[in-house]
């Protein structure tokens, strides 16, 4: 199959496979590549996504550790994170572009941002709702103060009681109301704050001032009636003022004590909510957790990159060493072919450029032997052209001689009967030259028409020499076909010419016939003077007309003289043409040698390739032949084009 293949389709079949190869190593690059870049960027992805899923975790660890230091912390009073779950870091990604990205990378990823969401945003809402529960009152520490506040007013009480039962002068505690426990803190500024801080304690901190106000008024006025004695009336002092006061002053400080434990409460409460933030914060670290095994699972490792590199390498080194064997391999085998067809056609070419240079010689030998034949064919037609020239002169006295006959006939036919038959008798000897004359006419006429023949059959060969030659001989073979449309026109020539003798032939027989007529009928000369008279008419008419057909015979003999010159003229150009192919044919062997020498075999030796070797034909025959030649049979020789088919 491939050995029957044309060079170019061996070619184009070489370079074709080379590229398909080249192509499916171009595709499988283009797709190794463009699948390590979509690993690349799906672990790049990967990555992002678990990136974005540790920074948000940790962010809500920083909120969460702000949230604990809120409740933990006394010194922290206001909440200092943000609430709206759709504004912190995580709500923005969850609801902006990182989430859509993730979710098309990873569509798996999909429900668990969606059981993200929900703790999300219970989150912040727990957050929102510690914020409204949480208060930074030390209510340990506030309990402590109004229980201490509360027994150091009922010391001073029990203290003042004591002092009038000790009828003392004067009472020994303490008279003025900033001085002591309650006062300092009522009027010292740390009620104003925590009044501040808290408002729900501004009524209880002005509920306080009253009682405490009236029992401090109470001591001086025990004061002064100790100082007059008067134990009684400061006791009814006491009963009347005091010990009111310090009963009003001991709801008030329950009434404190109970609105300390209701922001207790609300710490407790804060605390439980806390709980629920600390295990909505454990869910979304959960979910966050699974992301990022399903992102580990779903998305492309690292490992499995470099593994999938690796093998794209390996097989594109591989399909590049069979493109490179393959292309190797291809080009050996049609190199091979191809210098062995060479070599074929280079040996078929030199012999065939060796006959060409002897068909050559031959063909100009041939056109020398044609130029020289038609040099004495010219001569011979010159010959020709003077005789009939001389027929023509004889014709025309043929037509004088008719006419003076007539003449005589006319004026003395009887007297000149004897004379008549003289001229009769010599009428006829010129007739009996004439017939002569023509045979010999058309005997020239044959010999042109023979030569005519042998040109056309010499024009046949040096036609078919030149087919032989080929492209080198095909101006000698246009010169050899207007060479055989001559001699075809000569013959033309000829034919006609030979009609016209013939017919003037056949006219000077029956003038002959005639001429007997008249001296068999001479002694009736009297009788038939008339007859003969109109006879002689016919004549002097029938030799008017011989002499029109000898001019044109020498018209065409003249017609004829220029055809053999230009024929001549012909062989010569041919001789010269041969010489030409001649020298052609030795340039060709020269290439053909420089042909050997490039394909790098030397001469004498038959190529090896398998292709059939070209065996010499026989020589050209250059003879002139009197019958057309006979077809040549098949010589089963192999032509270039059949070696190498280049189309």
């Amino acid at each position: 199959m491939f050995r029957k293949m044309t060079v170019g389709k061996q070619i184009g079949l070489g370079f074709g496979l080379i590229l398909i190869l080249l192509g499916v190593i171009t595709a499988i690059s283009y797709e190794g590549i463009s699948g390590s870049v979509r690993d690349a960027l799906s672990m790049t992805t990967g990555e992002k996504i678990k990136v974005a899923m540790a920074e948000r975790e940790i962010e809500h660890l920083k909120w969460l550790a702000r949230l604990s230091a809120f409740l933990t912390n006394p010194d922290i009073r206001e909440l200092d994170i943000q609430t709206d779950p759709g504004k912190c870091a995580l709500g923005r990604w969850l609801h902006g572009t990182g989430r859509k990205e993730a979710v098309s990378a990873v569509p798996d990823l999909a429900p668990l941002f969606i059981a993200m969401e929900e703790p999300h945003r219970r989150l912040h809402e727990s957050a929102v709702a510690i914020s409204r529960k949480m208060n930074n009152l030390d209510t340990e520490k506030t309990v402590t103060l109004f229980y201490e506040m509360e027994q150091a007013e009922r010391r001073w009480n029990e203290k003042l009681q004591e002092d009038i039962l000790s009828r003392r002068a004067e009472v020994s505690v303490q008279t003025d109301p900033k001085q002591c426990m309650l006062g300092k803190w009522l009027y010292g500024g740390k009620a104003a704050a925590l009044s501040k801080a808290f408002p729900a304690f501004a009524d209880v901190v002005e509920k306080m001032k009253e009682p405490y106000g009236i029992a401090h008024e109470t001591a001086l006025e025990v004061n002064e009636k100790l100082s007059s004695a008067d134990f009684d009336g400061a006791m009814d002092i006491v009963a009347e003022k005091a010990e009111p006061g310090l009963a009003a002053l001991t709801r008030v400080f329950k009434e404190a004590r109970d609105l300390v434990w209701k922001f207790k409460k609300e710490q407790d409460e804060a605390a439980a909510l806390f709980k629920n933030t600390l295990q909505d914060m454990k869910k979304i670290e959960d979910i966050m957790g699974q992301v990022r095994k399903t992102v580990d699972l779903r998305m492309i490792t690292e490992s499995d990159l470099l593994s999938g590199v690796s093998r794209l390498k390996g097989t594109i080194t591989v399909a590049g060493l069979l493109t490179v064997l393959l292309g190797i391999s291809i080009a050996f085998f049609i190199t091979r072919r191809l210098v062995r067809s060479l070599s074929v056609v280079t040996d078929t070419l030199n012999e065939g450029a060796e006959q060409v240079a002897a068909a050559a010689e031959q063909v100009s030998s041939a056109s020398q032997s044609l130029a020289e034949g038609a040099s004495e064919q010219a001569s011979s037609l010159e010959e020709t052209s003077s005789s009939l020239e001389e027929l023509a002169a004889m014709t025309r006295q043929n037509a004088d001689n008719s006419a003076e006959a007539n003449r005589i006939m006319q004026e003395d036919a009887v007297a000149n009967l004897k004379v008549i038959n003289d001229r009769m008798e010599q009428m006829k000897s010129a007739i009996a030259a004439t017939v002569t004359s023509s045979e010999e006419t058309g005997r020239i006429i044959k010999t042109i028409d023979e030569i005519a023949f042998q040109t056309n059959l010499l024009a046949l060969n040096a036609a078919v020499e030149a087919a032989r030659a080929g492209e080198a001989g095909a101006g000698f073979a246009v010169v050899a076909d207007e060479v055989r449309n001559l001699a075809m026109r000569a013959a033309d020539a000829a034919k006609n010419t030979s009609e016209l003798i013939e017919e003037a032939q056949t006219r000077i027989g029956e003038a002959s016939d005639l001429n007997g007529q008249v001296v068999d009928v001479l002694d009736r000369n009297n009788k038939i003077a008339a007859k003969v008279a109109k006879l002689i008419d016919e004549i002097a008419a029938a030799s008017n007309e011989q002499s029109r057909g000898i001019e044109q015979i020498n018209s065409a003999v003249s017609e004829m003289e220029g055809v053999t010159q230009r024929t001549a003229a012909n062989a010569e150009e041919s001789a010269a043409a041969a010489e030409e192919l001649n020298a052609q044919a030795e340039q060709m062997k020269t290439h053909i040698q420089d042909l050997t020498a490039l394909i790098g075999r030397r001469r004498g030796g038959p190529a090896e390739s398998g292709l059939p070797k070209r065996e010499p034909g026989p020589p050209a025959d250059t003879s002139l032949k009197a019958c057309p030649p006979e077809p040549e049979e098949a010589s089963g020789e192999a032509s270039p084009d059949e070696i190498i088919p280049f189309h």
